[in-house]
């Protein structure tokens, strides 16, 4: 969806790579080797001959919400991939997410992997920002939770923002990367540099108090096994 510079150049490349594309825009448009649909009227047969439906529109207040339930239940359903998917390469004003949530696939339980951007606040007093980066964008998207992580990495925002609390004084943009692993959740924080060991000690202590915070919340939620 979107026959722009950047959808047609898309087209292009997934033909190359062997796929049947077709496209569909607001408004007509020709492309040379390319079945093209249009408006209202042509998103029923767009929509019902797609398996994997790539979203290159601009976000106006014509496209907010366009992908919805019944956008999705147009798609092909009895595709040789067993049901179609979205990739949604735009902005996320498109969709809505009510609609999207229930209709997604994590692979299992979820993601057991990770990695939040920690970004600190411009102004004295501000929140220390823990999340996702927008698509082709410098803006920080700040996450409290993520449904397409398993229930363990549910503490993961709070872990990189008391991570980025201490090393505030570096003045450095973070990477921290939360793993789930049996044993419990492994972080690994990328872009500090070599640490004094004060802050070492200080995220040692940190590390402390979270273990038991996060064995009280696998506990409440049945996540950690019954002790004999």
């Amino acid at each position: 969806m979107g026959l722009g510079e950047l959808g047609q150049d898309a087209a292009r490349k997934l033909q190359v790579m062997g796929f049947d594309v077709a496209g569909w825009s607001r408004s007509p448009k020709a492309v040379e080797g390319l079945a093209t649909f249009a408006g209202s009227d042509g998103m029923i047969d767009f929509l019902a001959r797609t398996d994997i439906l790539v979203s290159l529109l601009p976000l106006t207040p014509d496209t907010r919400g366009l992908i919805d339930a019944k956008l999705l239940a147009g798609l092909a359903q009895g595709g040789r991939l067993g049901g179609p998917f979205l990739i949604n390469a735009g902005r996320g004003g498109l969709q809505v997410e009510a609609d999207i949530l229930p209709t997604r696939d994590a692979h299992g339980a979820g993601r057991r992997r990770v990695t939040l951007h920690v970004r600190y606040p411009k102004t004295p007093g501000g929140r220390i920002e823990a999340g996702f980066m927008q698509a082709r964008s410098h803006a920080l998207v700040d996450l409290e939770g993520c449904p397409l992580l398993v229930p363990a990495l549910a503490p993961a925002p709070d872990i990189a923002r008391a991570i980025g609390h201490i090393l505030r004084g570096l003045a450095k943009p973070l990477d921290v990367q939360v793993t789930a692993t049996d044993s419990g959740l492994d972080c690994d924080i990328r872009g500090s540099g070599p640490l004094v060991d004060g802050l070492r000690q200080k995220l040692i202590a940190l590390a402390r108090g979270l273990l038991e915070r996060i064995q009280r919340f696998l506990n409440d939620n049945g996540m950690l096994p019954a002790s004999s």
